[in-house]
């Protein structure tokens, strides 16, 4: 990663931190990257019933201390913030008891009993590092060690 973006993150990074709890909302992500487009700043901010106007709200005061404080110092960039959306990752245990009861997938580092590397399903509990998933599908509970999950997210039923 590029130094200078990985400092520009770090300390949007910081300023976010700060600001975000006094509005309710907590920081999910900062990324500063090179894309297609030219460059992104994107934050992404998360809180119980965060939308577009926390969104816009949290882009002008963040706009505005960046030009005062001259964080960036490329002339042309974007900046993005959005929210973690439907499909959010699951990243940590917390997440994991924060969403009990949504319905998520979950991908295995290592292959389950029955040879299964993914399950979907809705969080059921969450006790000693171990998630139980019930898979409405297989009409089973899959119980699914936290340091076995490679990756997980919620996912949207229909």
């Amino acid at each position: 990663m590029n130094k200078t973006h990985k400092l520009i993150e770090d300390k949007v990074r910081s300023y976010t931190v700060e600001l975000l709890p006094e509005m309710g909302l907590e920081l999910f992500g900062v990324s500063f990257r090179r894309e297609k487009n030219g460059l992104t700043l994107r934050i992404t901010i998360d809180g119980d019933n965060v939308g577009l106007e926390e969104c816009s709200k949290i882009s002008s005061i963040v706009s505005k201390w960046l030009d005062e404080n001259d964080i960036v110092e490329y002339e042309n960039y974007s900046l993005e913030v959005s929210t973690p959306g439907l499909e959010r990752p699951l990243r940590n245990i917390e997440d994991f008891i924060r969403f009990r009861g949504r319905y998520c997938k979950i991908v295995y580092r290592n292959a389950n009993e029955s040879g299964t590397k993914t399950v979907k399903g809705y969080i059921n509990n969450i006790e000693d590092n171990v998630i139980t998933v019930f898979s409405k599908k297989e009409k089973k509970y899959f119980q699914i060690n936290y340091d076995n999950v490679k990756k997980a997210n919620l996912e949207v039923e229909f």
